[in-house]
């Protein structure tokens, strides 16, 4: 806590015979020297003022802190100033939110208030407060569960010790969830492929096992499949038996359609790249199509590059994501999980076979969901059992394929047969999202 003497402020009177300042002294004939020092009204009111920050110790907010006269001060943790000025003071806090660093995932947290005031008065002492607490629904690492109808949060003591998530979000008989992204707000957005749908929920609804209403509801979609969102906030659909991407305007109360981009192909996962450019993958045929961020604004869409053939080695591509130095990895099914260079796939054009420069494979397993953690840790959902597991940073990093070498995370019963795209809330910050 930093604590200030408004006494520092008014007039003082020096002795100018014996002067020393910044390290120099000074003589003279003149007795006395008076200095002026803006705002002295807060001279002997006995009048204190406290601003208290509870917050966690890696959170430094910036809040600005206005009073009568020229009282002006920027903080960033508890801060006392005693002998003020009498008058009303008032609070902003510059950023609401911030960012709790953790091993694998991290967590959000936010301000009760955005500003404040209080009034200061002769021999008291006044206090306001700025309270940061965690957002619900940060901190885990969401998954599908198609054949539970639930989405599950596993947060990050449960990946560390490798047991199931505690909150279990139940999104209705028959809905199939299949994919999940987060937009910037913090809402979870479930694509719910056996009921046609894709649904939001509020963070605030997900802090404990349940059956929340969605806050949003986007109907007449054909077999919805990936989820995912561009830099403006606007959310992309793949619509499986549709062969489309449809896009949405999204505002509190409603989702505006506002294009429709045909896809040879499938399309089942979605993911943007640092610069805007959209990837998709598709099975019939296997492929990653590319779309750069011009061509997603134009009237009829068509793909820059497809990424497909057999030296490619795609033969049924699922999720997709980049990894932290910017490399584009994608889940393969039996074919385990293909690298391929971020700035080559970047550049590509037309139909190139795309040779991967690292694969992880581990043989009769199978791999679906894919979700990096703010270690640079891949994690990999198994199409055949009830595990995930960790590809690790420094082997996806050598360039080598790793053989059998995927550390399984034992004891998820979450996650069930065929895990789905997965995505973590927050995303990781290492990540090259555009949010």
């Amino acid at each position: 806590m930093r604590n200030k003497d408004s006494r520092s402020q008014g007039l003082a009177l020096l002795d100018a015979t014996n002067l020393t300042l910044a390290g120099r002294r000074f003589r003279g004939a003149v007795g006395f020297l008076t200095l002026a020092i803006a705002g002295c009204s807060g001279m002997g009111t006995g009048a204190s003022l406290e601003v208290v920050v509870d917050a966690p110790d890696s959170v430094k907010p910036e809040i600005v802190v206005n009073g009568p006269g020229k009282f002006y001060e920027t903080i960033h943790g508890t801060t006392r100033w005693d002998d003020v000025p009498t008058g009303s003071y008032s609070i902003r806090v510059v950023d609401r939110r911030a960012r709790v660093a953790g091993r694998r995932v991290d967590q959000v947290v936010s301000a009760d208030r955005i500003d404040g005031a209080v009034t200061v008065s002769e021999q008291t002492s006044s206090q306001i407060r700025v309270r940061y607490t965690r957002e619900l629904a940060s901190g885990h690492l969401w998954v599908p569960v198609p054949a539970d109808d639930r989405v599950v949060a596993v947060n990050e003591d449960a990946l560390e010790a490798g047991r199931a998530g505690d909150i279990q979000v139940s999104t209705g008989a028959g809905t199939a969830p299949s994919a999940v992204a987060v937009d910037p707000r913090g809402n979870l957005w479930v694509s719910l492929t056996g009921a046609g749908t894709v649904a939001r929920y509020a963070p605030a609804d997900l802090g404990a096992s349940g059956a929340p209403a969605p806050t949003l509801t986007v109907r007449g979609l054909s077999t919805p499949q990936g989820v995912a969102f561009d830099g403006s906030g606007d959310l992309f659909v793949a619509e499986g038996d549709g062969k489309r991407l449809s896009r949405y305007g999204v505002t509190d109360a409603a989702a505006t359609k506002k294009a429709v981009i045909p896809v040879a192909g499938t399309p089942r996962a979605l993911a943007f790249d640092k610069d805007g450019a959209l990837y998709v993958t598709t099975i019939d045929p296997a492929a990653v199509v590319v779309f750069d961020p011009a061509a997603l604004s134009s009237v009829t869409p068509v793909p820059k590059a497809t990424l497909r053939g057999a030296a490619t080695g795609l033969v049924a591509p699922a999720g997709l994501a980049f990894s932290a130095d910017g490399n584009l990895w994608v889940t393969n099914g039996d074919g385990g999980a293909l690298q391929f260079a971020g700035a080559a796939a970047a550049g590509a054009t037309g139909e190139v076979a795309l040779v991967p420069v690292a694969s992880v494979n581990v043989g009769g397993v199978g791999f679906y969901g894919l979700a990096f953690d703010n270690t640079g840790e891949a994690w990999l959902g198994s199409i055949r059992d009830r595990n995930l597991g960790i590809a690790r940073a420094r082997e996806m990093q050598s360039g080598a394929p790793i053989v059998g070498d995927v550390t399984p995370i034992g004891g998820h019963s979450a996650p069930a047969p065929r895990f789905r795209m997965a995505a973590f809330d927050p995303p990781p910050r290492t990540l090259p999202l555009r949010r």
